[in-house]
């Protein structure tokens, strides 16, 4: 999978602007993230669904923090010259409030995964 195909195929043209370091990272750790065997194989719409919204939640967070690169500033002082910023959280698989983290609940609500090992 490439940038492009998460910007077109997400969509999420905002996301054309992420740095190209950033780009990699996520599209690395989705690869890594994302069991191709749990939905469907390699070759599964629904996998590559998956990965697609799963890189654009990512990307909409590094987009954010790449704006406001210590987290939002929560804080200040003048004449101390204090400053306090906010962590910017994880976002576990589908947590985001974006419209591609909703597709993703939607998606694992639907899906064999949810219902983990029965023995």
């Amino acid at each position: 999978m490439l940038w492009t195909d998460v910007v077109t195929g997400a969509p999420a043209p905002t996301l054309a602007t992420l740095h190209v370091d950033a780009q990699a990272s996520i599209l690395a750790m989705v690869e890594a993230e994302i069991d191709a065997s749990v939905w469907g194989g390699a070759s599964s719409p629904t996998y590559q669904r998956v990965k697609l919204l799963r890189a654009a939640e990512l990307g909409q967070g590094a987009l954010e923090a790449q704006a406001n690169a210590a987290g939002p500033v929560t804080g200040r002082s003048m004449a101390g010259v204090t400053k306090s910023m906010a962590a910017v959280p994880a976002i576990a698989m589908g947590d985001s409030t974006t419209r591609w983290g909703a597709e993703l609940r939607s998606i694992f609500r639907n899906s064999p995964a949810r219902a983990g090992l029965c023995i």
